[in-house]
Protein backbone atom coordinates (compact mmCIF):
# COMPACT_ATOMS: atom_id res chain seq x y z
CA UNK A 1 0.00 0.00 0.00
CA UNK A 2 2.53 2.47 1.08
CA UNK A 3 4.66 1.35 -2.56
CA UNK A 4 1.14 2.58 -4.19
CA UNK A 5 0.63 6.29 -2.26
CA UNK A 6 4.59 6.93 -3.15
CA UNK A 7 4.23 5.57 -6.72
CA UNK A 8 1.11 8.01 -7.18
CA UNK A 9 2.94 11.05 -5.42
CA UNK A 10 5.80 10.46 -7.51
CA UNK A 11 3.33 10.62 -10.61
CA UNK A 12 1.75 13.59 -9.60
CA UNK A 13 4.31 15.96 -8.64
CA UNK A 14 6.14 14.81 -11.94
CA UNK A 15 3.08 15.79 -13.78
CA UNK A 16 2.83 19.01 -11.84
CA UNK A 17 6.51 20.13 -12.80
CA UNK A 18 5.71 19.44 -15.86
CA UNK A 19 3.07 21.99 -16.24
CA UNK A 20 4.34 23.80 -14.30
CA UNK A 21 5.15 26.30 -16.51
CA UNK A 22 2.24 26.73 -18.15
CA UNK A 23 -0.30 27.20 -15.02
CA UNK A 24 2.31 29.60 -12.81
CA UNK A 25 4.02 31.50 -15.38
CA UNK A 26 7.46 31.73 -16.22
CA UNK A 27 8.93 33.44 -12.61
CA UNK A 28 6.31 30.96 -10.58
CA UNK A 29 6.54 28.26 -12.47
CA UNK A 30 10.17 27.20 -11.90
CA UNK A 31 10.14 27.51 -8.36
CA UNK A 32 7.11 25.31 -8.62
CA UNK A 33 8.70 22.68 -11.23
CA UNK A 34 11.73 22.54 -8.79
CA UNK A 35 10.14 21.93 -5.55
CA UNK A 36 7.68 19.35 -7.61
CA UNK A 37 10.91 17.62 -9.16
CA UNK A 38 12.33 17.42 -5.88
CA UNK A 39 8.47 16.18 -4.22
CA UNK A 40 8.90 13.87 -7.35
CA UNK A 41 12.59 12.67 -6.91
CA UNK A 42 12.51 12.00 -3.08
CA UNK A 43 8.87 10.31 -3.76
CA UNK A 44 10.74 8.02 -6.40
CA UNK A 45 13.27 7.18 -4.37
CA UNK A 46 11.10 5.99 -1.75
CA UNK A 47 8.76 4.19 -4.50
CA UNK A 48 12.42 1.75 -5.28
CA UNK A 49 13.40 1.07 -1.94
CA UNK A 50 10.15 -0.68 -0.72
CA UNK A 51 9.78 -2.20 -3.84
CA UNK A 52 13.28 -3.45 -3.59
CA UNK A 53 12.38 -4.76 0.20
CA UNK A 54 9.95 -6.89 -1.11
CA UNK A 55 12.74 -9.13 -2.84
CA UNK A 56 14.93 -9.82 -0.09
CA UNK A 57 13.84 -11.04 3.77
CA UNK A 58 15.83 -11.25 6.54
CA UNK A 59 15.28 -14.60 8.92
CA UNK A 60 16.51 -14.12 12.34
CA UNK A 61 18.46 -17.15 13.93
CA UNK A 62 16.93 -19.60 15.78
CA UNK A 63 13.98 -19.15 13.38
CA UNK A 64 12.91 -20.52 9.79
CA UNK A 65 10.46 -19.16 7.05
CA UNK A 66 8.11 -20.84 5.58
CA UNK A 67 6.96 -19.07 1.69
CA UNK A 68 3.31 -19.12 0.70
CA UNK A 69 2.76 -18.05 -2.99
CA UNK A 70 -0.90 -17.70 -4.05
CA UNK A 71 -1.77 -20.76 -1.45
CA UNK A 72 0.94 -22.79 -2.49
CA UNK A 73 3.45 -23.58 0.33
CA UNK A 74 7.01 -24.00 -0.40
CA UNK A 75 8.77 -27.87 0.94
CA UNK A 76 12.26 -26.23 1.81
CA UNK A 77 12.15 -23.73 4.50
CA UNK A 78 14.57 -20.28 4.71
CA UNK A 79 17.50 -20.82 7.49
CA UNK A 80 18.29 -18.11 8.99
CA UNK A 81 20.39 -15.17 6.93
CA UNK A 82 19.26 -13.35 3.84
CA UNK A 83 17.16 -14.99 1.39
CA UNK A 84 15.77 -12.83 -1.87
CA UNK A 85 12.13 -14.28 -2.92
CA UNK A 86 9.22 -13.40 -4.87
CA UNK A 87 7.87 -10.16 -4.36
CA UNK A 88 4.08 -11.40 -4.26
CA UNK A 89 5.06 -14.10 -1.65
CA UNK A 90 4.24 -14.35 1.89
CA UNK A 91 6.58 -15.59 4.53
CA UNK A 92 5.59 -16.95 8.12
CA UNK A 93 8.53 -18.03 10.25
CA UNK A 94 8.62 -20.40 12.65
CA UNK A 95 10.76 -20.35 16.10
CA UNK A 96 13.33 -23.79 15.75
CA UNK A 97 14.31 -22.86 19.55
CA UNK A 98 13.70 -25.18 22.66
CA UNK A 99 10.48 -24.53 24.28
CA UNK A 100 9.29 -26.12 27.63
CA UNK A 101 5.84 -26.68 28.88
CA UNK A 102 4.88 -26.62 32.76
CA UNK A 103 2.07 -27.93 34.03
CA UNK A 104 0.66 -29.16 37.20
CA UNK A 105 -1.42 -32.05 37.71
CA UNK A 106 -3.16 -33.46 40.57
CA UNK A 107 -3.32 -37.64 40.72
CA UNK A 108 -4.58 -40.35 42.86
CA UNK A 109 -2.31 -43.11 44.00
CA UNK A 110 -3.36 -46.74 44.40
CA UNK A 111 -4.26 -45.86 47.91
CA UNK A 112 -6.17 -43.49 47.16
CA UNK A 113 -4.28 -40.28 48.28
CA UNK A 114 -4.43 -37.16 46.16
CA UNK A 115 -0.83 -35.40 45.32
CA UNK A 116 0.15 -32.91 42.88
CA UNK A 117 3.17 -33.52 40.45
CA UNK A 118 4.95 -30.86 38.21
CA UNK A 119 5.20 -32.45 34.97
CA UNK A 120 7.73 -31.02 32.37
CA UNK A 121 7.45 -31.24 28.32
CA UNK A 122 10.14 -29.79 26.07
CA UNK A 123 9.85 -29.90 22.27
CA UNK A 124 10.98 -28.11 19.69
CA UNK A 125 10.28 -27.52 16.15
CA UNK A 126 11.76 -29.85 13.15
CA UNK A 127 12.97 -27.02 10.70
CA UNK A 128 12.37 -29.06 7.71
CA UNK A 129 9.00 -30.17 8.86
CA UNK A 130 8.02 -26.54 9.22
CA UNK A 131 6.37 -26.26 5.93
CA UNK A 132 4.27 -29.63 6.87
CA UNK A 133 2.96 -27.98 10.03
CA UNK A 134 2.12 -24.62 8.36
CA UNK A 135 0.06 -26.42 5.80
CA UNK A 136 -1.03 -29.15 8.48
CA UNK A 137 -2.01 -27.13 11.44
CA UNK A 138 -1.47 -23.57 11.31
CA UNK A 139 1.09 -21.03 12.85
CA UNK A 140 1.49 -20.60 16.70
CA UNK A 141 -1.07 -18.39 17.46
Amino acid sequence: MQFLLSLIVTLLAFSIALVSSDVAGPRNGRTLRAIALLIGFLAAIASIYQFASRFIISIPAGKVGIVELFGYVEDAPLTPGLHTINPFAKVVTFSTRLKDIKETVSVTSKEGLLFTMDVSLQYKLNPYKAGEVYENIGTEE
